[in-house]
């Protein structure tokens, strides 16, 4: 069970009442300081006593039983401070498996029922709404305006769907231009703002329930101005609602100097409800056969490939040779017309057969199914596979992120909770803290990942996409990106192939993503086939942990490059990749403990530039304190793993 303790320094409580007065927060170091009129509803932040952000805007627009609307925050005050609050956080699967956060938290209560919670850390500022009301509230929409002091580079997550943009999928890519140029689109968070003092800005949320995910609404040219709007529930002209007192979903403002604070962040996760599941002994991280990417591409088996017993039979010995922990039953294993029918596998396939021969090998199975229709089956679904011994459900296609469809999700979340399954969910937006809540959503999709070079435009920049994912995708929680390509390509050479993909840049980068990305259930997207022709590559990924005890950036850019170093049980990861732009990065290895290591290298070629499935694996031994210096091709990357030297 998860454990959070808590400790504060100092706390101060007043009751004023509602006047011009401001109140103002500086985070435990002095570093970042809040000011907050509660009057106005309006706000300020300032980074080393330089202002940023200024006249920010927040607001709760109610419908309790009348009519009309009303604004929260009316009424006498009553202002609460206290400092030095520490949190340390047990964090299974988590990027850390355990941390320590602390913060200032200023709230402000009102004689109307409602409230402001504000927590300033050390490289944040997040607040939430709180309500004390009774019976049912309604809201209409929330206000959350950014207003920024000086114009800056605003990196935003374009939105995938622009006809209707709160029917989509979250699988954005991202855009990075002037903030003053403003945004035709409404886009996903988290997005980001680099001001032209340098400091970066990333808005994100955090415990989104019972209410719909935020977006980042259009923004006029000529402004310096950012707003969240919201997806109204279906059918109706309000965004929430819900029975009694409540919390709203924090609003989160990264404040950093440094690009690699954002891969490492704790903060959606510290800010999230602390896990629902009691034991979490059963979920189990860990690497899956896939066949849907390589459309169930076997070749040279003596029979036709597709949906049936004999095919995943394959994928199922194949991950047993290489000890790998599921296989997935992509979409077509249940009966179809009209929809799915998860109770009725088709004929092809002995579904049960299949689960008990994969047992006898290790190996458990992984379902995929229509979202929508496994919540309205999910009890007689999941009572019924897990007697079958299936390790994980795949919901896929909800494509919405209004307050239905987060209660639906997490409606499907309790109730596999309570069979001891796992969800790795498509279809649906980043998890933004959930995955501490209900630490068996295992992984998520929400991002534009490898499946997409399948029908993708030559021309996109998919190893620099790669790389600004690794900054503000990782930031939001775990990521399904889907690694693992072994048809590799370099810039010139992409071409598009439904059946039999590649990926757009090097064999390394693909074996550097497995270290990249937080990921705790990973695929390997590529075909039994080609696994088994590159023997040394899939041995080397297989050799991988599935999960780590610490996330470090080791140096980085957003858009242009990451190196990243990770911990477990005593052996360091170091993975890094680039954009197309060919690069040398050295690496101080000063944080390994003293003494000799031995490390195991994959990385691009002299010619991957040019031939991107080539790589070099080589061995060797180094100390530390040693400098770590090689080359990244274009579009390229490395993966390295070091351990202690034996005697």
């Amino acid at each position: 069970m998860e454990k959070t303790l808590f400790k504060a320094l100092f706390a101060l409580s007043v009751t004023l009442v509602a006047c011009s007065e401001t109140k103002s927060l500086t985070s435990p170091d002095g570093g970042i300081k809040l000011t907050f009129d509660p009057t106005q509803m309006t706000w300020s932040a300032s980074k080393g006593g330089a202002l940023i952000l200024d006249d920010c805007q927040i607001g709760l627009d109610i419908l309790s039983d009348a009519p009309e609307v009303r604004k929260a925050g009316q009424g006498s005050i009553k202002w609460e401070v206290k400092r030095g609050i520490e949190e340390h956080i047990v964090s299974p699967l988590h990027r850390q498996s355990q941390f320590s956060w602390t913060y200032n938290l200023l709230k402000v209560s009102f004689s109307d029922g409602t409230s402001v919670e504000w927590r300033v850390a050390d490289d944040a500022i997040a607040y939430r709404f709180c309500s004390s009301l009774e019976g049912r509230t309604t809201v209409k929409d929330e206000t959350s305006i950014v207003r920024f002091t000086s114009d800056g580079l605003l990196t935003r997550c374009r939105n995938n769907s622009h006809k209707n943009p709160f029917k989509t999928s979250f699988e954005g890519w991202y855009l990075t231009a002037p903030l003053s140029e403003g945004s035709d689109g409404v886009d996903l968070l988290p997005s980001s703002v680099l001001t032209e003092e340098g400091i970066r800005v990333t808005l994100a949320e955090s415990d989104v329930h019972s209410y719909p995910v935020a977006f980042l609404d259009e923004a006029e040219a000529g402004g310096r101005e950012l707003s969240l709007t919201f997806p109204p529930y279906p059918g109706e002209e309000w965004i929430a609602a819900s029975e009694g007192p409540r919390t709203y979903p924090w609003r989160i403002f990264k404040i950093t100097t440094e690009d690699s604070a954002i891969p490492e962040d704790n903060v959606i996760y510290a800010l999230a409800t602390p896990s629902k599941v009691e034991d979490t002994s059963w979920i189990r991280p860990g690497f899956s056969a896939w066949e849907w990417w390589n459309d169930w591409g076997l070749e040279g088996v003596g029979f036709k490939p597709g949906v049936n017993d004999r095919t995943y039979r394959e994928y199922i010995d194949f991950a047993a040779d290489y000890g790998l922990e599921y296989v997935i039953l992509d979409e077509g294993w249940g009966k179809v017309g009209p929809g799915q029918n998860l109770l009725r596998p088709i004929k092809t396939l002995d579904l049960e057969g299949l689960a008990q021969y994969a047992a006898s090998k290790d190996v458990r199975l992984i379902l995929w199914a229509v979202l929508d229709r496994l919540y309205k089956e999910a009890d007689e679904v999941f009572e019924r596979y897990e007697d079958m011994g299936i390790a994980a459900f795949k919901p896929d296609f909800l494509d919405r992120g209004d307050q239905q469809a987060v209660e639906m999700l997490e409606t499907i979340l309790a109730k596999a909770a309570e069979h001891h399954l796992m969800i790795d969910c498509h279809g649906i937006f980043p998890p933004s803290g959930l995955n501490r809540t209900w630490p068996n959503l295992i992984n998520v999709e929400g991002i534009k990942g490898l499946e997409n070079a399948k029908w993708t435009d030559p021309d996109f920049d998919f190893p620099g996409h790669d790389v600004t994912l690794a900054y503000l995708r990782a930031m939001a929680g775990p990521s399904d990106y889907t690694p693992g390509a072994m048809r590799n390509s370099a810039r010139s050479q992409f071409e598009t192939n439904y059946s039999k993909p590649s990926s757009m840049g090097t064999r390394a980068h693909q074996v550097a993503l497995y270290g990249i990305y937080d990921s705790p259930l990973t695929m390997l997207c590529d075909t039994p086939t080609n696994y088994r022709a590159e023997d040394a590559t899939t041995r080397f990924i297989a050799s991988l942990p599935r999960h780590y005890d610490s996330k470090k950036v080791l140096c980085g850019e957003m858009g242009r490059f990451i190196v990243v170093c990770r911990e477990k049980d005593g052996a360091y990861y170091l993975s890094g990749i680039t954009g197309w732009d060919a690069r040398e990065v050295s690496m101080n290895l000063d944080f390994l403990p003293e003494g000799d290591w031995d490390y195991e290298l994959f990385r691009d070629a002299d010619d991957s530039d040019s031939n991107a499935q080539n790589y070099t694996l080589q061995r060797g031994s180094i100390a530390s304190g040693g400098l770590f210096k090689l080359r990244m091709a274009s579009g390229g990357g490395f993966s390295a793993i070091l351990k202690p030297a034996k005697d």
